[in-house]
């Protein structure tokens, strides 16, 4: 490895090193690379909302069951920064006219999370087997003496059924502590923002087919719309 190539690797490693201590995600190379951007007095913002295939590569939690995912990000001008809250935004979608904010994480996990298996008591046993056994065999003692004994005796069992019975049914998905984490790590940061920033907004995915959503931003720079495509689920 050359000199040159090993200054590139550290730098790159020391890079990813540090964005793995933010919220938030990676932007895309240029504001071009989204489908959707506006520019602003101070910067640049865009967005796009994800495919359900890119939801599934993204995300464990299965947000493909009633939301939809819109990746925004926020490029400032040099010297410039810019207050994000996912208040800021309003959605809708098509030609409706009713609105939406975002859903916070804390919403999406009560929804779509088991409870946590931390919150649970102990579990108290559903059934107690009790056995009743009966021995016979023979036996030699002592002095020559030997003969044929009869032995009884109780067992009792706690726990699951008895063999040959089918499992209990358990619960599936991810508990609500995971969703929550999972989802605010990725959530466009709450922050003043001077450098290139990405994150996503979630929100409840309207019923019947549509191809647009129309998302504004309230900041102190004003009003900025952005349109953005919608791919239909196949």
């Amino acid at each position: 490895m050359s000199l040159r190539n090993g200054a590139i690797s550290i730098t790159v490693a020391i890079s990813a090193m540090l964005w793995a201590g933010q919220n938030g995600i990676r932007p895309r190379p240029t504001p071009d690379d989204y489908p959707a951007r506006e520019k602003a007095t101070g910067f640049t913002l865009a967005a796009a909302v994800l495919t359900p295939e890119q939801v599934k590569k993204r995300f464990a939690t299965d947000l493909n069951r009633g939301y939809l995912v819109v990746e925004v990000a926020v490029y400032p001008d040099p010297g410039h920064e810019v207050a994000m809250a996912a208040r800021d935004f309003l959605a809708h979608f098509g030609s409706a006219t009713e609105t939406e904010r975002p859903l916070t994480p804390q919403v999406i996990a009560a929804r779509l999370g088991k409870k946590d298996k931390t919150a649970d008591p102990p579990s108290v046993p559903a059934k107690v087997q009790v056995y009743n056994t009966e021995t016979i065999g023979y036996e030699r003692g002592p002095y020559g003496r030997s003969g044929v004994y009869v032995g009884s005796g109780t067992t009792v069992a706690v726990g699951g059924p008895p063999p040959g019975a089918p499992p209990p049914s358990q619960p599936s998905g991810m508990d609500r502590t995971s969703i929550e984490f999972e989802l605010d790590d990725a959530a466009l940061p709450e922050r003043k923002i001077s450098e290139e920033t990405a994150g996503y907004l979630y929100f409840e995915k309207p019923k019947g087919r549509i191809s647009t959503l129309n998302l504004t931003y309230y900041g102190e720079q004003g009003q900025i719309h952005l349109k953005i495509p919608v791919t239909p689920v196949k």
